[in-house]
């Protein structure tokens, strides 16, 4: 792949970003099948703060978009479990060297003093990024499930966000919607049960490093 080629995807990408909801998921889906590697793991963070938008910039509205909207399905299918950004995902998860800084501002209070203080916490202990010379924690290194997951559940509590106007006014909204899919899909009550696609998944599991904290 040459510059032109990557410069031409993300012009398309971009593009795509700026449309109405319906045509900005139709177009994305198009687009994310035709992107290689680099050109996805390059867009995938931009993708990430454009639809959360964790800085105060204006979100995709997953908190107040309602079913009786229009715009509900497109955002609904284009982020549910299997849906294009989970293809997306799957994707980028086939090269384990993918990380994503997640930032410790993001965390609730006491695990960002308990991480800050002891670096011992056993579900975080393998991805704090420390800057080598000071010594501190700067971030999370996460793979793209979880630099996914992670975003979408601060967007929840972002204050940026809450003071944009983006509250939480219906359970029917799609981010509350999208809540109970991904529960169902991603943490089964059978545990005989395949979460599907199978994939290679080189992340965290919460259930194993409760298992090694009670050792």
């Amino acid at each position: 792949m040459n510059i032109k080629e990557h410069d031409n995807f993300m012009v398309g990408v971009q593009h795509a970003l700026s449309l109405p909801i319906r045509a900005r998921c139709a177009e994305l889906t198009v687009l994310l099948d035709r992107g290689s590697l680099l050109e996805l793991h390059s867009f995938f963070p931009v993708l990430i703060d454009n639809i959360f938008g964790p800085q105060g910039t204006l979100a995709w509205g997953l908190r107040s978009i309602t079913e009786a909207q229009e715009d509900f399905h497109q955002l609904h299918h284009f982020l549910s479990p299997c849906g294009p950004l989970f293809k997306f995902i799957y994707t980028l998860l086939k090269d384990p060297n993918i990380k994503y800084e997640f930032p410790l501002s993001y965390l609730p209070t006491k695990i960002r003093q308990f991480l800050e203080y002891s670096h011992g916490h056993p579900f975080y202990s393998e991805l704090v990024h420390i800057n080598p010379q000071t010594k501190q924690i700067m971030s999370l290194l996460l793979n793209p499930f979880d630099y996914y997951i992670f975003h979408f559940a601060y967007h929840l509590i972002n204050p940026w966000q809450q003071r944009t106007g983006a509250y939480v006014t219906s359970w029917n909204t799609v981010y509350y919607v999208l809540c109970c899919d991904y529960i169902i899909h991603f943490l089964p009550t059978d545990p005989q049960s395949a979460v599907l696609p199978v994939i290679y998944y080189n992340g965290k599991n919460p259930l194993q490093a409760i298992k090694c904290s009670l050792l």
